[in-house]
C-alpha cells in the first residue's frame, strides 16, 4: 500500500491509494474541518469514519478527494500546511473568484473534468509565482 508521506510524490501516485489513506493524507494538511467543508459534507465525524475506514465515500466524493490531495502536493513543495488551507479558502482569479474549496465541493456532487483541470492549473499558478 501506498503512503503519501514515503513514495507518492506524483499527481499519478495519488490514484494508487486507498480512500481512507487519501482522507487521511488530507486531514493531514488541511485538518477535518476543511476537508468536510472541501468535500460538501456538514459532518467532521464523517470525515473520520472515512480516515478509520469505517466508512468509504461514494465514487464522486472519492474522485473528487484525489483531486484535492494532487493540489496538496503541487503546493506542499513551496507552502506550509497553513498556507495551503488559506489557499483552499481564498477567492482564486483563475477559478473565476470562487474558493478552491467552494470548487472542489460542487466537483464531490458533480464531476467534471474541465474543472479538475483548472483546479490543477490554479494550485500551479500559485506554485510558480
Amino acid at each position: 500500500m501506498l503512503l503519501l508521506s514515503q513514495t507518492a510524490t506524483t499527481l499519478e501516485d495519488v490514484l494508487e491509494l486507498e480512500p481512507h489513506d487519501v482522507a487521511r493524507e488530507l486531514v493531514s494538511t488541511l485538518g477535518r474541518p476543511l476537508v468536510a467543508v472541501t468535500m460538501g459534507v456538514t459532518e467532521t465525524k464523517l470525515v473520520a469514519q472515512w480516515e478509520k475506514a469505517e466508512k468509504t465515500p461514494r465514487d464522486d466524493r472519492t474522485r473528487a478527494m484525489r483531486v484535492a490531495l494532487q493540489l496538496t502536493i503541487v503546493l506542499k513543495p513551496r507552502y506550509s500546511p497553513r498556507a495551503i488551507q488559506s489557499w483552499f479558502v481564498g477567492l482564486n482569479r483563475h477559478l473565476n473568484d470562487n474558493a478552491p474549496s467552494e470548487v472542489l465541493a460542487r466537483l464531490a456532487n458533480a464531476p467534471d473534468h474541465d474543472t479538475e483541470r483548472k483546479l490543477l492549473n490554479a494550485a500551479r499558478a500559485f506554485a510558480n509565482r
